[in-house]
């Protein structure tokens, strides 16, 4: 499976990284890195932009952010993105706060 996921830019982002690697190996999933060093978390950044068109356009099949606010500081944004990746049929993971949309649990936890 491959995954892709975006980072955004924190003080922590060897943390965040090592968060993504452990869940890449427990699920031994083959992965394509995105970042968004610079963006602000509050807006869609080119580099997630990028990500998402990935992923829309079918060339991989799942979402892995380490901490849901890596994903968008905005709600709405964040909402949006994992309701229409969900919709898609796309894993979507958060170990942080242990959301997997590819399972009926993550699913009944998101709403």
């Amino acid at each position: 499976m491959a995954l892709v996921w975006p980072v955004s830019r924190c003080g922590g982002i060897h943390s965040v990284h090592a968060a993504i690697d452990a869940e890449v190996r427990r699920r031994d999933w083959d992965v394509e890195h995105f970042a968004d060093e610079e963006a602000s978390g509050k807006v869609i950044g080119p580099n997630l932009r990028e990500a998402l068109q990935f992923l829309a356009s079918g060339q991989g099949n799942g979402l892995i952010v380490a901490k849901l606010d890596r994903l968008s500081r905005s709600i709405i944004n964040a909402a949006n993105i994992l309701e229409a990746d969900a919709d898609a049929g796309l894993a979507i993971v958060v170990p942080d706060i242990n959301l997997d949309l590819s399972t009926a649990a993550g699913r009944m936890m998101a709403g």
